[in-house]
């Protein structure tokens, strides 16, 4: 009798199990952020992550993308996907898996805004269930592993998104199609309607890959409709679409298809609001605006060389007193003394200016950066924004900005909706809401009219020169008025404490003098290492080397930070002794 109830339950998908679900009756969401994630949970007696699942509203579960493969405290398959959905607008998203095998199944990863802070940050929160019930805990230590301190979403750059569904550029193909019905086909596919010998935009890899993820994913979404979990997300679907929310037509201009862009699209957005909104407050940045915006605008009119390199001074000055290091250059094609690690004497973390993560690391030196949720999406925007705002406050602001949408053909906001290759977007049943909210911005805000880039006209050159002119009349000003004898930064004091011996399990591996696979770390020099300690930056998102210590140390992070260890590598746990000992010796203010 036994052997035959235990063949019976086998032979029952273990999702109908869990189906069987009372979930309460729900209030809305009022607020699209971390907050009223947190109050929507509160308000609700869920008891369990199906039924909170099932009560989000429509638009947070059509808004979603699905993961194959994790690198978070989260397992993922093809089989049972790590799945993301999130409000329209960015404010929060969560992620969740499906199979109780799976690391973190009886967890919610959430990410979200928390606008009751000033300025706007992003802040971390798990929802867990347990013996009936889910409970909720923000700003979780775990979290910022990955997403650093201050925290950031992790997101990939434009047209990749390895580990996602729909990792080549969104797209999983027909299967008896693959995209032949695109007018991009040619060019992009077969590689010989663009330029002569002009190579395909798709490796043979990618085309595979997209082929692959599709049959993967429409097997996996005939699952999908019955499983407790991924149903609520089904439910809200466009029923005509075989691999909704990603698309199978190649290269399609429905963004609605488009999730992996669109998550990174609004994640920079968000991103880009927070750091506005700190630089704008920060006395630093108020104390020399025109010297920064000069410096970073107008270094190609010709008029300002001198003054740049007054600048380029004043602000490496900072730095080093700062961060006790010379300024980093960077150089690219238009400037050689163009530098953006200014930006960090502004209240912004040097890896908050990327959404990219530890295995796209390397983009940030190549030339392509302006793909979404790559690096200069985020700084050249807020750039522009910080110009714009001091613009205007100027009397004759209308001879340097103009009101309205800047892209030609749509000079009105009728004319966009009607005509606009997004207009299958803006219709779309579940994301034409947040387009239409950010096209009415965009008809009714402003933009720099002035330019000097070649298809500048003589006008906007012209309107160029002046303004910077006027940036750099202005900054002369700010610059006189800097005294020699203010110090703007103090950097921290460097006191030497008792040696710990703990600290012999990280020189093993750091500062052995040999060449190994560790970073080298000046562990042995606690001057040197406070230095150091200060700009490094770990490859993996966890921040600096204070914070990378600090994290990696605990043991409560067992072996679960990506890399697969904790710290230190062949030993046992630090003590809380221990690990105390070896803050102290690295980083005297530390706790």
């Amino acid at each position: 009798m036994h052997q035959f109830i235990i063949l019976v339950l086998l032979l029952i998908p273990f999702g109908a199990l869990s189906a069987a679900q009372n979930c309460p009756p729900i209030s809305k969401i009022d607020r699209h952020d971390i907050v009223g994630v947190e109050r929507f949970l509160h308000e609700n007696n869920f008891k369990s992550i199906e039924c909170f699942l099932a009560s989000l509203p429509r638009e947070v579960r059509a808004f979603r993308s699905y993961f194959k493969g994790s690198l978070s405290m989260q397992g993922a398959s093809t089989t049972y996907p790590r799945a993301i959905v999130g409000s329209p607008e960015g404010g929060f998203f969560m992620t969740f898996n499906g199979h109780p095998s799976q690391k973190g199944y009886n967890e919610i990863e959430i990410i979200g805004l928390d606008r009751n802070q000033e300025p706007t940050k992003w802040v971390t929160a798990v929802i867990t269930q347990e013996k009936g019930k889910l409970s909720f805990e923000k700003n979780v230590k775990k979290c910022s592993a990955c997403h650093g301190d201050p925290i950031k979403p992790l997101w990939g750059k434009y047209p990749s998104w390895p580990n996602a569904f729909g990792s080549v550029d969104d797209w999983l193909p027909d299967p008896k199609n693959l995209g032949k019905d695109s007018k991009l086909y040619e060019q992009d596919i077969v590689g010989n309607d663009y330029e002569k010998n002009k190579d395909p935009r798709l490796t043979k890899e990618d085309i595979q890959m997209a082929q692959r993820e599709s049959e993967q994913f429409r097997a996996f979404r005939s699952r999908a409709k019955n499983h407790p979990r991924y149903s609520s997300l089904e439910e809200a679907s466009d029923k005509n679409n075989p691999v909704y929310p990603y698309t199978e037509v190649y290269r399609i201009r429905n963004n609605a298809y488009r999730p992996n862009l669109l998550i990174g699209t609004m994640m920079t957005v968000r991103q880009n609001e927070i750091l506005l909104r700190r630089i704008s407050q920060d006395p630093i940045f108020n104390r020399f605006k025109n010297s920064f915006l000069h410096y970073y605008k107008c270094y190609k009119t010709g008029t300002s060389d001198e003054h740049n390199k007054t600048l380029h001074q004043l602000f490496s000055d900072f730095y080093k007193i700062k961060y006790q290091i010379e300024m980093p250059l960077y150089s690219d094609k238009l400037s050689s003394n163009y530098s953006d690690h200014f930006l960090d004497l502004f209240g912004v973390h040097p890896h908050e200016k990327t959404l990219l993560f530890a295995s796209d690391i390397n983009f940030l030196d190549e030339y392509e950066r302006s793909y979404s949720s790559g690096y200069q999406t985020i700084i050249y925007t807020i750039i522009s924004e910080l110009l714009e705002n001091q613009i205007k406050t100027w009397s004759d602001k209308e001879k340097y900005l103009i009101e309205g949408a800047y892209h030609d053909p749509y000079d009105d906001l009728e004319t966009y909706l009607s005509e606009s290759p997004y207009r299958s977007y803006i219709l779309s049943e579940f994301l034409g809401r947040e387009m239409l909210l950010r096209i009415n911005n965009t008809f009714g805000g402003t933009f720099i009219s002035a330019s000097n880039q070649e298809y500048s006209t003589e006008e906007q050159k012209r309107s160029y020169t002046e303004m910077c002119t006027r940036l750099e009349r202005h900054s002369k000003i700010e610059v006189a008025n800097e005294s020699s004898n203010t110090i703007l930064f103090t950097p921290k004091p460097i006191t030497k404490n008792p040696w710990p011996k703990a600290l012999n399990t990280c020189i093993e591996c750091h500062d052995n003098g040999k060449n190994t696979v560790a970073t080298p770390i000046p562990f042995k020099n606690p001057t040197s290492l406070n230095t150091f300690g200060t700009n490094f930056e770990s490859i993996f998102g966890w921040g600096n080397l204070f914070d990378s210590t600090s994290m990696l140390t605990l043991e409560s992070m067992k072996p679960s930070h990506l890399n697969g260890h904790r710290m230190p590598l062949g030993h046992a746990p630090l003590t809380q002794d221990e690990r105390r000992g070896i803050m102290d010796w690295i980083n005297p203010d530390s706790q």
